[in-house]
C-alpha cells in the first residue's frame, strides 16, 4: 500500500478538476496514514461519508463538462463513475459490518480508481473538452 502524494503527473491540466482531485488525494493520504497508525476503522465512517460527498459533486462537474463539449465517451465515463457509487455502496456495507478489512478495501479501492481512472480516463475528457472548446 502507498502513500498518496499528488504530484504534476496527476494533474489534468484544469484548474477546477485538480482541485476536486487534490481533495480526494487529501482524503487518501488521511486514510493512509490512519491505516498506518491504526486508527482508521474508528474513522471508517467518516471517510466513507466524505468520499460519498465529494464524489457527488466532483462527478456531477465532470459530467457537465462532458456534456458541454460532447465528448464521445460520455456514457462510458459516467458508467465508470456509476461503478464508482455502487463500490462505494458497498464498502459502506463492508464497513458496517465490523470487518476489520474494510479500511484496506477502501485504500486499495481508491489505489486503482486514482491509477485507473483519474489519471486515465479523466486525461482524455480534458484533453477532449480543450479540443472542442478553446476556452478552457
Amino acid at each position: 500500500m502507498n502513500s498518496f502524494s499528488w504530484n504534476d503527473k496527476h494533474s489534468v491540466g484544469l484548474p477546477e478538476i485538480d482541485a476536486d482531485h487534490c481533495a480526494l488525494f487529501r482524503i487518501a493520504e488521511q486514510l493512509y496514514e490512519n491505516i498506518e497508525n491504526g486508527t482508521a476503522q474508528d474513522k471508517l465512517n467518516g471517510f466513507l461519508a466524505r468520499l460519498d460527498s465529494y464524489t457527488r459533486f466532483h462527478f456531477e462537474s465532470e459530467e457537465n463538462l462532458m456534456r458541454r463539449t460532447h465528448f464521445p465517451g460520455y456514457a462510458q465515463h459516467r458508467l465508470e463513475h456509476e461503478g464508482f457509487a455502487a463500490r462505494l455502496s458497498y464498502l459502506k456495507r463492508f464497513a458496517r459490518s465490523g470487518n476489520t478489512d474494510a479500511a484496506k478495501a477502501l485504500m486499495d479501492f481508491l489505489q486503482y480508481w486514482i491509477e485507473q481512472h483519474t489519471c486515465r480516463e479523466d486525461h482524455r475528457m480534458v484533453e477532449h473538452s480543450r479540443r472542442a472548446n478553446r476556452s478552457l
